[in-house]
């Protein structure tokens, strides 16, 4: 085993204490002048030789096979957290937050309020959430909002039911109004969720709130959606590591019109078949039209067999 540094004992020793934590989060808390790049190469160098069992210990003990979920339970059961939640302009990258709310582990509201974005909200979107740009005509901008978001979460958890999402949108309404977001350790309550109940597939907030019982009234709303996150994240057996829980795969009732709809794509692959068949004679067989009218006949009969195979 070759030697050790000391600032690499320092890199490896926060690793440890801290994990998951990325490279950028390790060369800011400890001030360093290298490169993210770097710190990853002695990390991965670290772990190669077996100097970081404590990390890798912890990684195989729990099995986890999300980042997020993982980061649930390397959490430390007195850490702090508050939940979060945003409504959008859109679902596009360049899109903003134009609603947030935070509040505590008891449900306190420590921030509600909406946010005057510099894009307009996409029509859509505004069916969902049922705000409209008149309604933030009057309404602080993320450069007023963002000092009251670094305040309350300052030394917290951030907990969201897709916590990709909101943090991302968040970002992007700091970066719309020349800021940068600060680092913070985000939960995501979705991806917890979906891997307790063993899902294939992420499931929505309501649908998660309704499964506990709790109300799901006002949904695409920040505050309501928040008081169901927050519920939702409490009731996932998730707190300590080595506390999974496995509950029994959710079955999802298939929609009421299912075989209708298998019955209609069959007929209409015997149908496609069907009209294939003269189209084959034409193309195939009967001589007597100009090589033009056959070709398209073949055309239009290979389309048909696309369609058909392809068909779901």
């Amino acid at each position: 085993m070759s030697s050790i540094t000391t600032r690499n004992k320092k890199i490896l020793a926060l690793y440890n204490d801290q994990y998951p934590i990325s490279p950028e989060e390790i060369v800011s808390k400890l001030n360093l002048e290298i490169k993210p790049s770097t710190v990853k190469s002695i990390i991965a160098k670290a772990k190669r030789e077996g100097l970081t069992e404590e990390a890798i210990k912890k990684q195989r003990q729990l099995d986890i096979r999300s980042t997020w979920h993982r980061e649930i339970f390397l959490s430390s059961n007195n850490e702090p957290y508050v939940v979060i939640d945003t409504e959008t302009t859109g679902l596009d990258n360049d899109d903003e937050v134009i609603e947030i709310t935070i509040i505590d582990q008891s449900g306190a509201i420590l921030l509600d309020t909406l946010v005057k974005p510099t894009c307009k909200i996409q029509p859509n979107t505004s069916k969902i959430h049922r705000i409209k740009n008149r309604d933030l005509k009057k309404a602080p901008d993320w450069k007023t909002v963002s000092d009251r978001f670094i305040k309350l979460t300052d030394g917290k958890q951030c907990v969201a039911y897709n916590a990709a999402f909101d943090r991302q949108k968040i970002a992007r309404s700091f970066e719309a109004v020349g800021l940068r977001m600060p680092a913070r350790k985000w939960i995501c309550a979705m991806e917890a969720y979906k891997e307790m109940h063993n899902l294939k597939r992420w499931c929505k907030l309501t649908e998660a709130a309704a499964r506990y019982g709790f109300a799901t009234d006002n949904a695409h709303r920040a505050l309501a959606d928040a008081r169901m996150a927050l519920n939702v994240f409490q009731k996932i057996d998730c707190k300590k590591p080595g506390a999974i829980k496995r509950y029994p795969e959710i079955k999802r009732k298939k929609h009421k019109n299912t075989e209708v709809l298998k019955t209609l794509v069959l007929i209409s692959k015997v149908i496609s078949l069907i009209l294939s068949i003269p189209l084959a004679i034409i193309s195939g067989f009967y001589q007597g039209l100009p090589k033009k009218f056959r070709s398209i006949a073949a055309f239009i009969l290979l389309l048909y067999l696309m369609i058909t195979l392809t068909n779901p």
